[in-house]
């Protein structure tokens, strides 16, 4: 019972790795975008956008810990 339980556990956390890694995906194609835009100039990077991509930076290390602590926990 007590196998059961923690497989459902250790499913249930490869869910939520997944899922975030979705999240992840986006996140960094959503700087990807900004970047190119300043490249080409149409995106300056001033002090809100810095705070912003900063934010985003921070979020995806907090979900890739995550995600990271799951495929070690499955093995």
């Amino acid at each position: 019972m007590n196998a059961t339980l923690e497989k459902t556990a250790t499913e249930k956390t490869l869910d939520e790795a997944e899922s975030l890694s979705i999240d992840l995906t986006g996140q960094i194609q959503i700087l990807h975008n900004i970047l190119i835009a300043h490249h080409a100039g149409c995106e300056e990077l001033d002090e809100d956008v810095l705070w912003g991509m900063q934010s985003i930076l921070k979020d995806c290390l907090d979900k890739s810990g995550f995600i990271r602590d799951a495929l070690i926990r499955r093995g």
